[in-house]
């Protein structure tokens, strides 16, 4: 399946993140596979980035400089476009791998057929040191693992990731929707998974940092952003039973986040989105849950419409 010494393509996306990108940068540096070139698309730092990474003089690792777009769909696939391997591999600035990452994962690719693979991940603080996860769950599935990927049976990090260069451009890479800011690499997964059977390394191999200025954290409402990924993923038209899967738990995120705009008295948003979940088919209970979480705990009573519960029953048009 891989030539020999494949060439890897690394892709790092950033943004005024000098000190933990040279950390990042390191984590690359320091692999036991040797035949890599790292990519860093830096989006309109203004805090040094391209200059302390030229301070690094390595050959290997090139600085692309482009006017800040603030969407890492955009930013990694200009990554993407300016490197040369034949395999490309993907890491937040913010994150670091295991020193064995690509020995592994290029270890077991030699074993099959598989045109991509992933691997274990850990959550860790600013100092590195280890802690609970507080969202996804990665189970060391392998082959059609579609299935899986859009139910989040599994969860795949795209700091994990490595993937032939012909299958990102057969699924057309990142998608560059303007409203897909984020959970752009959750729906990238999805139609990866859904073209190509994945191998995968049971093991971690990339350590991820939740820190204050990670982009995960700072969002209002996350359960939002992926149901966005959900509905622009089944723009792709991928099978039917996976579009009713993708449907499915797109209702499910949309009850998610009717919670928080109750909660913040949004209760248009709230009842437009209970709406939706209810018609693309959540369970019941999980969207009565939802209902009852978001008027118990509201943020300023005062905000509560008198006719609230019956616009959440009928919907909002408007």
């Amino acid at each position: 399946m891989l030539a020999e010494t494949p060439t890897v393509s690394i892709v790092i996306p950033s943004y005024n993140r000098s000190e933990l990108l040279l950390e990042a940068i390191a984590s690359v540096v320091g692999q036991t596979y040797p035949h890599w070139e790292l990519i860093i698309v830096d989006d309109g730092s203004t805090d040094g980035t391209a200059d302390a990474v030229a301070r690094l003089s390595d050959q290997r690792i090139k600085v692309i400089r482009q006017p800040h777009t603030g969407h890492i769909g955009i930013i990694r696939n200009e990554g993407i476009r300016q490197s040369t391997g034949s395999w490309v591999a993907f890491l937040d600035s913010d994150d670091i791998w295991v020193p064995e990452k690509l020995d592994l994962q290029l270890a077991e690719l030699e074993k099959g057929k598989q045109r991509w693979i992933y691997g274990g991940f850990e959550l860790m603080d600013e100092k590195r040191n280890s802690i609970p996860f507080k969202w996804g769950l990665f189970r060391p599935l392998s082959g059609d693992i579609a299935e899986a990927v859009i139910c989040m049976d599994t969860g795949v990090s795209i700091s994990s990731v490595l993937i032939q260069r012909e299958l990102l451009e057969e699924v057309g890479m990142f998608n560059v929707d303007p409203t897909l800011l984020y959970r752009g690499d959750l729906e990238l997964i999805m139609r990866i998974a859904v073209a190509a059977d994945a191998a995968v390394v049971p093991c971690t191999v990339v350590k991820i940092r939740e820190h204050r200025g990670r982009i995960t954290s700072s969002l209002n409402n996350p359960d939002e952003r992926t149901a966005l990924a959900y509905e622009i993923f089944m723009k792709s038209e991928p099978p039917e039973r996976y579009r009713r899967q993708a449907l499915r738990k797109q209702a499910f995120y949309l009850s998610e986040a009717s919670v928080r705009f109750m909660r913040s008295g949004q209760f248009r948003q709230a009842a437009k989105n209970l709406r939706r979940a209810l018609l693309g088919g959540d369970d019941l209970r999980h969207w009565l849950s939802a209902v009852k979480r978001g008027l118990l705990r509201p943020v300023s009573r005062t905000a509560i419409p008198n006719n609230t519960s019956q616009e959440i029953l009928k919907g909002n048009k408007s």
